[in-house]
């Protein structure tokens, strides 16, 4: 059983970040983005509990251009 360490977020319009999921890996967690950023546009990140880093985030802007920031 594998632990879950990178934390997915959204950032809110403050630029906040709200809690979204749990995943164990990088691949999971690019796919999480992916997936999410297809439903809701905004911003979203995964965040690396071990070394305390967002390593992947994605970006969905309301014209439905997906870009990929980082990953």
């Amino acid at each position: 059983m594998s632990s879950l360490s990178l934390d997915i977020f959204k950032k809110d319009v403050h630029g906040n970040p709200i809690w979204l999921d749990a995943v164990g890996d990088l691949d999971a967690a690019r796919l999480t983005l992916r997936q999410l950023a297809s439903v809701i546009p905004g911003e979203y990140f995964a965040f690396d509990q071990n070394i305390h880093q967002i390593v992947v985030s994605v970006v969905r802007s309301d014209s439905d251009r997906l870009d990929r920031l980082g990953g």
